[in-house]
């Protein structure tokens, strides 16, 4: 099952991975005050019923810190729709000016989604992302949001994903970064492990870079190989990071109508759907 990568809120100027966050943040409040009126799901702060502020509505949120001292704070939001054991958790990790790529995401993915958010500025931080879950019914629905507190690193990338990886509740669990978009529904990726006989198959879900809207991303294979002919799809990384994902053998996967065993190697950080529990 293919992921494909979208470059969402993104500098064309600059490289992936190399925005300023001073721009960064310029170009967050232009999303938050108007961008979200054309995103999925939303809708506009007068059509918003009257909330009860969050601490009032989350009494079981609670926090802790992690073996390296990071403070977080767990169910921040819990989902409005309550996972069942069987479903499919989408676990990932963001800053909150990735939050439109996790809604992008999420108007495919049609399931739960397990978020840890570091928090850079905690006053400011805190209020964009309440907003966005005020404004967005998409996120309400499916999110179950930790959140993590500022220290002295740049982007916890490890704590944070083993924060949303211990807090979600299903019996499988899709490990994947926030600016990815899934070739299917929840249901689809659910379908994979029906039919396995045991809990120790770790399948590898290919990934890949476009620069296509989230809309026009492949949802089948076969489309997703004549993008890859036309060279508006292409493998995610391999010339900044062969070792990253060179071992998912791509050509082979080209081809391949049926699983295959791939052979760890050094450095190999593939996404992958894996049993949880």
């Amino acid at each position: 099952v293919p992921l494909v990568r979208v470059v969402f809120v993104m500098d064309a100027t600059q490289e992936e991975g190399t925005q300023d966050p001073s721009h960064a943040h310029a170009q967050e409040g232009a999303v938050w005050e108007g961008g979200w009126d054309g995103l999925p799901g939303v809708r506009s702060p007068s059509a918003l019923p009257s909330r009860r502020p969050r601490e009032e509505v989350q009494p079981q949120s609670r926090g802790g810190k992690t073996a390296r001292g990071l403070e977080y704070r767990v169910h921040f939001h819990t989902a409005d729709e309550a996972p069942a054991e069987d479903d499919v958790t989408l676990v990932t990790q963001c800053s909150v000016d990735r939050l439109p790529s996790l809604i992008s995401a999420l108007v495919r993915w049609q399931g739960p989604v397990s978020v840890a958010i570091y928090l850079r500025s905690v006053e400011d931080d805190i209020a964009t992302l309440r907003l966005a879950l005020d404004r967005n019914a998409l996120l309400r629905k499916w999110a179950s949001v930790h959140v993590m507190f500022p220290a002295r690193t740049s982007y916890p990338v490890n704590p944070l994903r083993n924060l949303a990886l211990q807090q979600a509740t299903t019996s499988t669990v899709l490990l994947v970064d926030v600016d990815f978009v899934t070739s299917g529904s929840m249901l689809e990726f659910q379908n994979v492990m029906k039919d396995q006989q045991t809990n120790k198959t770790v399948f590898v879900v290919p990934a890949f870079s476009s620069n296509l809207d989230a809309e026009q991303i492949p949802r089948s294979k076969d489309a997703l190989l004549k993008g890859i002919a036309a060279h508006t799809v292409d493998p995610a990384n391999l010339c900044v990071c062969t070792s990253c994902h060179a071992p998912t053998d791509y050509p082979r996967w080209y081809t391949a109508r049926t699983p295959y065993e791939i052979a760890y190697e050094w450095m190999y950080e593939p996404f992958f759907l894996a049993p949880h529990g």
